[in-house]
């Protein structure tokens, strides 16, 4: 029986994603590294950790879904909000993430 094509998109260092880790909704991050597994970097909260590929999606693909505002418990000031504001932040002007720079040499 022929195995099954993996469709998923490539995940490299540096790609802005959603990450989930159980227990916690999918949340904004950063690719930090990749060995075996996912470093990533949180936006919002500034953590680290590693995960699998099924626990990350790409940013853009999934932005509407995993990062809807609307949902309850996203208060005005709630820090998944905070989280999506400095991911959009990010995204349009990468090379001046000063966070993400520093996880990436926290991580080296």
């Amino acid at each position: 029986m022929p195995r099954k094509k993996n469709h998923k998109t490539p995940i490299e260092v540096g790609d802005f994603v959603f990450a989930k880790v159980n227990g916690y909704r999918a949340w904004p991050a950063r690719v930090l590294e990749v060995n075996p597994r996912y470093q990533v970097y949180f936006y919002g909260t500034c953590n680290t950790t590693k995960v699998n590929r099924n626990q990350i999606f790409p940013y853009i693909k999934h932005k509407n879904s995993l990062g809807n505002l609307i949902k309850p418990r996203v208060g005005r000031k709630s820090t998944f909000r905070v989280a999506m504001r400095n991911m959009e932040l990010a995204y349009n002007d990468p090379d001046n993430d000063i966070d993400y720079a520093n996880a990436t040499a926290a991580a080296d």
